[in-house]
Parts: structure tokens; C-alpha cells; sequence
């Protein structure tokens, strides 16, 4: 989000690329795309492939810096490194220390525990691999994470550190740096596409799929100084066809991609070659001139850098405090951002960025850092400082807490069972669970997805059942799915060649072991689609082939919110009372009543256990019992206390229905 502006001229040195205003419009595009993303998702689709625009404008602007310099002799480490440090340094300080201070008030102990962390590695641009380690299945939605969006930062960073090393290296070497930069883009380029469609967490996040889209930037820099004749810019037809193409690349970006795509991949040519062409258009194409470089685009574009750092937090903490963001809400929230980024503009990076004493403004902004890193590690370490006032005061006590954030999956830590079954390791997944109670052969098995794992404890921790061995692999639903081909290598975990893998694991498990002797099946949906019975009944079959006795636990009943969202919190009382009618329940029932009796019946009698009579009355279902909450996440994952409570049910079920399960093997 590198910013060259008119005034800039006056304090850089002449190696610095000619100011032009059509690439402050440009990056206006590229904020405004990544706001309306964030505000309205529904109309913004893809207005999140503005930070691959801004990726292709650094690496133009810090490209044609480091060329320019290196051709004229005049190349420095030091200048260059400060230039950067005070150019992104102090409106990143003055956001992380705003969240944190705002924090220390609003959030809850692991939030701000959560929010601290993040600081730390915003002040470090390390966000990209923070956010990177976190993703997953369990992982917090984006809006609890008001510096999200830092990731693109880190990843800019990781470039300006790197990339000036390997420019200066191939250089004095007296390599082609066009080709340089060629080799490490289409090498990049090709490990983005196949990180998309195997891992596309690492492809969102990794600095080495992203590289490519900086080193485009690169290459258009490099030609635009040395070989400037092949650009369109010298023709205006061309020119003008070109930067019109661009920017239909760009719309087309904006509005044919979404979230579910197979983003960056091939997708993130769109936004990336649009860029490239509006910038290699020249200034005085008719869309560059006209509409990029009027007075309201060029506005927005100088003030982009801290409008994209203040408006995601602004949008995230009003979603935490108030619970449900209205639209009035967003839009007031998302306009704030512009006076706050024109402040901080005026105010604080100008004054920085330009004038005297350079030196000394480095060693200031550095120690901010450092101190903000600290504190962030500090407040990580302490929990989230729950002795907070504004937490004390709130009915979300400690106790409450311990249910949302306690090491429930604390059973998932057996080396011993690791070592015996090495599901996990085999599908690459780490968060998939491999828990056993002891070791010993298992006797009863969990199949299906993380509901089932969310059993174990409860289950394993019953003193009726613990003369049961107990294994949960939570991985997929507990059907057995045949996927078409061209969904075979997909990169969803429970698609094609993975569910096979899995699938022919739990086979061989349960053939294997020989004791075996009951299958806790969840996970599947409250209405069942006509694929799902057909895939339920193969694997119910092959279980009772084993001799294996099946118990369905019909799909519970869950709110629509987060029961964090039952207890009062710092700045806002209790938004929810944390029940709804039964008919939810009672269509459950239904459902699973005509299944039972149309095909699990006779000598393979199948067992349906509803487990949702552990908080559902004829009435309704409450989500909070003797002040606890059933729940522990969004995700409406049991919380320990909710798991021991449906085990509890589960026993007195099976004393009247199963007590062959409540025997000795």
C-alpha cells in the first residue's frame, strides 16, 4: 500500500517514480472494493480482491525505487528501510494502540487474550502466519478478530525485507533482473495454483503464493524504466483499450468472485492483471486521466493506507459489542473510518513521514512497536487480564468462561493413541481428533464429524461407561458418500480421495481390533436429503457385518447465535435469553421416526438415541442450565459441562432401551 503523492516530490529523492495521480485513484478502487466486501458482503462479493490490486501497486512503486536506484548508484539499505518504517510505522501504531486501549474495556478475557496476540504480531507484521496457525474447522469467525485484515500488511513487509535482497544480490552478480524477476514470479504464480486446490489456507496466507502478485508489479516496473517503448502508454488507442480492459477485469473481479470460490488460484488473475494494465496504461489514458485521477479518487487513494487499517477494526468491534451490526450500523461505523483516516493522515504520518530528523523518528517508531509487542505478549500470557473492572462486573464469570475456553479438548492430548492409530498425521489435517481413553483395544467407537468428537468427553468421563475403551474420530458425516470424479481431488477434507482414505481407516480399524462392540453414529443433518439414506444404510451395513450394535444420535437442536451472547458482557447487557420453541425438535423427530421405520428395523435393529431430551421439553429447548451454557461456540460444539449433561441422558436411555452398553465386555 506503498503512497507516492504530490507532495512527496518535494522530501524524496529524484530516484523515486513520478508522482501520478491515476495510481492514487487506482488504489481508491482497491479500498473501496475491500470496505464494501466488509460492510455488505451480499453486494460486495469481491471487493476482497482490493488487497490483490494494492499488491500489484507496492510492487510497482517499491520496485521501480529499488531499480531506479540500483541503476543510478545510488542504492541504501538504510534509506530504504527508513523510508518504509516511516511511511508504514506510525498509522499502524496508532491503530494497534487505539484496539488495544479499546479492548482493554470492551472484550472479553480470551478476545482481548485473542486481540493481544494479534497486536503483537501486527506490530511484528507477522499476522499472515498468526492467522495462518489459527485457521481451521474451529477457528473464530472473522468479525471476533478486529486485525484480520493486517494479514495483507504482514505479507507486504515480509516482501519490502526480502525482495530488496534479492534484487541487490542478483545485481551485483550482473543478472538479468527482468528475469529474476520472471523466474520467482512464475514460480510463485504455479505453487499459488496448486495450494489453492490442496491447501487453500496456506495459498490465502503463505508470503510464497502471494509473492507473485508483488513480483508483477516488478516486472512492470522494470520494463517501465528500461524498455519504456513496449508500453501502451506511448500509443493512445493502445493505451486506452488497455487501461479500459483492465478495468474490466477488475469489475469483473469484483463481482463474479466470492468467498467460496477457489480464491487465489487462477481467480486472482482478474484483480492482478486488471492492475497491471491500468498502470502500464499511463497516466494519460482516458480512464486513468478522467476518472482514476479526478480530485475525489485521488483524495480517497492518499488516505487509503490508514482507511484500511481503520476500518476493519471499527466494523469488527461494533459486531462484538452490539451483537447483531445492523446495516445503519455498518454504514455509520465504515464512515467513521474516512474523518479518522484523513486525521491520521494529516496528523500523524505526514508530520512523520516527511521533515527532519529522520533518524530519530525510526528509533521512536521502532521502541512503539517493541513496546506494543510486548504489552501484547503480556496480556496473551495473563489470559486476557480477567480481573479486569468491566469484566468483573459482567455475568460472564469466570466459571461461565471456563465452559467457552477450558481445555475441553484436552482429550485429545494421547500420544499413545497417536502412535497406535496415526489417522491424523496420514490425513494431513492436525485438528482432526484421535482420542482414546486408555491404552487398549477400543470397544466402542464415535463415526462422523466434530459432533462426534464433542461426545467423548462426556462419555469417556461417565463412570457408567468406563469399562468401555472409548475412540472418537471425528473427520465426516458417518454416511459413506460416493463423490463424483470431478470432485475426487477437491480440497474440501471430506471430499473424494480424502473420505476414502478415511473411510477404508475406520474399515480396517474395526476389522482389525475385533472388540469393537458398539458405533456411535452423529453428524448427520436435522432433514435428510435422498443421497444421505442410501450412504447411511452402506455404512450401517458394514457395521452390522462386524457385529457391531449402531446407535443414531438424532442431530441436535441449536440456536442461531453464539450463547456467549446469554450473558451479560463489558458495554452491553444480555442480548439473547437462550431458548427457542421445540418445533425444531419435534421436525427432528418426525424425521428420523420415518427413517427408523423404513429401513432400520428387524434383526439388524438400529438404535436412535435423542439426545436433545437433554435440554428440550415439550415446550422448548434452553441452551443454559443452572447458569451454564450447553454450547461452546458458534459452531454449537458441546461444552464440557453440555457433554457431561448428555451423557448423563444417554445412560438413563440406555438402561431402558441398550443396557448390553452399561455391561462388562
Amino acid at each position: 500500500m506503498e503512497v507516492t503523492d504530490a507532495s512527496t516530490q518535494k522530501h524524496e529523492q529524484p530516484m523515486h517514480p513520478k508522482y501520478r495521480p491515476d495510481i492514487d485513484g487506482l488504489r481508491a478502487i482497491a479500498v473501496l472494493s475491500v470496505m464494501a466486501y466488509h460492510v455488505a458482503p451480499v453486494y460486495g462479493r469481491g471487493g476482497f480482491t482490493g488487497v490483490d490490486i494494492f499488491f500489484v501497486i507496492s510492487g510497482f512503486l517499491i520496485s521501480s525505487i529499488i531499480f531506479g536506484n540500483l541503476t543510478r548508484g545510488t542504492w541504501s539499505y538504510r534509506q530504504f528501510y527508513s523510508r518504509r518504517i516511516r511511511r508504514i510505522f506510525p498509522s499502524l501504531m496508532v491503530v494497534l494502540a487505539a484496539c488495544f486501549a479499546f479492548a482493554w474495556y470492551a472484550l472479553l478475557p480470551d478476545e482481548f487474550a485473542q486481540l493481544s496476540k494479534h497486536v503483537a504480531g501486527g506490530a511484528g507484521f507477522s499476522s499472515n502466519f498468526l492467522l495462518w496457525r489459527e485457521s481451521g474447522y474451529f477457528d473464530n469467525s472473522a468479525h471476533t478478530k478486529p486485525l484480520l485484515h493486517l494479514w495483507s500488511l504482514g505479507i507486504e513487509e515480509q516482501f519490502y525485507i526480502v525482495w530488496p535482497l534479492v534484487l541487490t544480490f542478483a545485481w551485483k552478480r550482473r543478472w538479468n533482473l527482468l528475469l529474476v524477476a520472471c523466474v520467482i514470479g512464475v514460480a510463485s504464480f504455479s505453487l499459488n495454483v496448486f495450494e489453492t486446490y490442496t491447501n487453500q489456507v496456506a495459498a490465502f496466507y503463505s508470503p510464497l503464493t502471494r509473492m507473485w502478485e508483488l513480483s508483477l508489479g516488478s516486472i512492470l516496473a522494470y520494463v517501465t524504466l528500461n524498455h519504456p517503448k513496449m508500453l501502451p502508454s506511448r500509443r493512445p488507442v493502445a493505451a486506452n483499450l488497455c487501461s479500459l480492459v483492465g478495468g474490466a477485469l477488475i469489475v469483473i473481479g469484483i463481482l463474479g468472485i466470492t468467498r467460496s470460490a477457489a480464491f487465489p488460484g487462477w481467480l486472482a488473475l482478474l484483480p492482478t492483471v486488471g492492475a497491471a494494465l491500468i498502470i502500464a496504461a499511463g497516466s494519460n489514458a482516458w480512464l486513468n486521466r478522467f476518472v482514476l485521477a479526478n480530485p475525489l479518487a485521488v483524495g480517497i487513494g492518499l488516505i487509503s493506507y490508514p482507511l484500511y487499517l481503520w476500518h476493519w477494526p471499527l466494523l469488527s468491534f461494533g459486531k462484538i459489542v452490539e451483537d447483531v451490526a445492523s446495516p445503519a450500523l455498518r454504514l455509520t461505523l465504515a464512515g467513521a473510518a474516512f474523518p479518522l483516516a484523513w486525521l491520521t493522515y494529516q496528523i500523524v504520518e505526514k508530520p512523520i513521514r516527511f521533515g527532519s530528523r529522520a533518524s530519530a523518528k525510526v528509533k521512536a517508531l521502532l521502541a512503539s512497536a517493541a513496546a506494543l509487542a510486548i504489552m501484547g505478549g503480556a496480556v496473551w500470557y495473563d489470559h486476557g487480564v480477567p480481573s479486569r473492572p468491566s469484566i468483573q462486573s459482567s455475568t460472564f464469570t469466570s466459571q461461565v468462561e471456563t465452559q467457552f475456553t477450558g481445555p475441553l479438548w484436552k482429550y485429545t492430548d494421547n500420544p499413545e493413541c497417536h502412535k497406535r492409530f496415526p489417522f491424523e498425521e496420514a490425513n494431513g489435517y492436525p485438528w482432526w481428533f484421535c482420542m482414546l481413553s486408555k491404552d487398549a483395544s477400543p470397544t466402542l467407537v464415535l463415526l462422523g464429524n466434530s459432533y462426534a468428537n464433542h461426545l467423548y468427553p462426556g462419555l469417556a468421563s461417565n463412570p457408567e461407561l468406563r469399562q468401555h475403551t472409548i475412540l472418537s474420530i471425528g473427520v465426516c458425516g458417518p454416511h459413506w458418500v460416493e463423490y463424483p470424479m470431478k470432485y475426487y481431488f477437491a480440497s474440501d477434507p471430506c471430499s473424494g480421495a480424502r473420505q476414502l482414505h478415511q473411510m477404508t481407516f475406520i474399515n480396517n480399524l474395526i476389522r482389525r481390533s475385533g472388540t469393537v462392540r458398539f458405533a456411535i453414529l452423529e453428524g448427520l443433518p436435522a432433514k435428510l436429503p435422498a443421497p444421505y439414506i442410501p450412504a447411511l444404510k452402506k455404512r450401517i451395513d458394514f457395521l452390522t457385518a462386524q457385529n457391531v450394535r449402531v446407535i443414531i444420535f438424532l442431530p441436535h437442536v441449536t440456536p442461531a447465535y453464539d450463547t456467549r451472547n446469554c450473558f451479560s458482557r463489558p458495554l452491553r447487557a444480555k442480548t439473547r435469553d437462550c431458548a427457542v420453541n421445540s418445533k425444531s425438535h419435534d421436525e427432528i423427530v418426525r424425521n428420523y421416526a420415518l427413517l427408523a421405520k423404513e429401513f432400520f428395523s428387524g434383526d439388524n435393529k438400529v438404535f436412535f438415541f435423542d439426545q436433545n431430551e437433554t435440554y428440550c421439553d415439550r415446550v422448548k429447548c434452553s441452551f443454559l442450565k443452572n447458569g451454564l451454557p450447553i454450547f461452546r461456540d458458534e459452531y454449537h460444539h458441546y461444552s464440557e459441562f453440555g457433554s457431561s449433561l448428555m451423557a448423563a441422558r444417554f445412560v438413563e436411555w440406555a438402561r431402558q432401551n441398550l443396557p448390553d452398553i452399561l455391561a462388562a465386555p
